[in-house]
């Protein structure tokens, strides 16, 4: 992704067919590399599958990542069968729901981004480290609130619940606890939220 002849870091979009619950996160270079992998596997292993299908286009670098994924999960995470299939080259519409999750993912963070300038009173650009939590806490906001045609959210047909957390806006100053080492020291502390996981 380009913004104005910067380079963006690639971003991974993941959705599971049954559930719905969606992963969304910036990756450190286009190409396969363990950090990555483990991002999708920790993903894969949260849902509680131990068989599993990855469907995905044939761009290389993303199979190289799904096998390197299906690795760590076969051997860390009692995953046992990891099936790939891709879809036919120039057939985006086998990959139907991971466009979908990609448009819903740039959609919440186009309102998220949007929000967020509005509150600050400045344009945020494309190099500003925040983005890149933007772009993970995209996704967890899908998973929990985003609805089906079942009027089920993600995170309700995983858990068998809603979830009825009420959360600050991203970006907003909020009251942390903290642990402290003496009764003297401060137990609260400013932060900035920058989502849940």
């Amino acid at each position: 992704v380009a913004d104005g002849g910067v380079e963006l870091l690639p971003i991974l979009v993941a959705r599971d067919a049954d559930t719905k619950m969606t992963l969304s996160a910036p990756l450190p270079s286009k190409h396969a590399v363990e950090s990555s992998a483990r991002v999708l596997a920790d993903f894969v292993s949260s849902l509680g599958w131990s068989r599993l299908t990855f469907k995905s286009d044939q761009e290389p670098a993303l199979v190289a990542l799904l096998k390197m994924t299906a690795r760590i999960l076969k051997q860390d995470r009692g995953v046992t069968a990891v099936v790939p299939e891709e879809s036919p080259v120039g057939a985006s519409q086998a990959n139907g729901l991971a466009e979908g999750a990609v448009g819903a993912m740039a959609a919440q963070v186009r309102v998220m981004l949007s929000a967020l300038e509005s509150r600050l009173g400045v344009k945020i650009t494309s190099t500003w480290p925040i983005l890149a939590w933007m772009i993970r806490y995209a996704g967890v906001l899908l998973s929990l609130f985003e609805r089906g045609h079942d009027g089920k959210t993600s995170f309700q047909r995983l858990k068998g619940r809603q979830f009825k957390e009420k959360l600050p806006e991203f970006g907003e100053q909020v009251w942390v606890r903290v642990r402290t080492s003496s009764k003297l020291q401060p137990r609260w502390q400013r932060a900035t939220f920058l989502g849940v996981r």
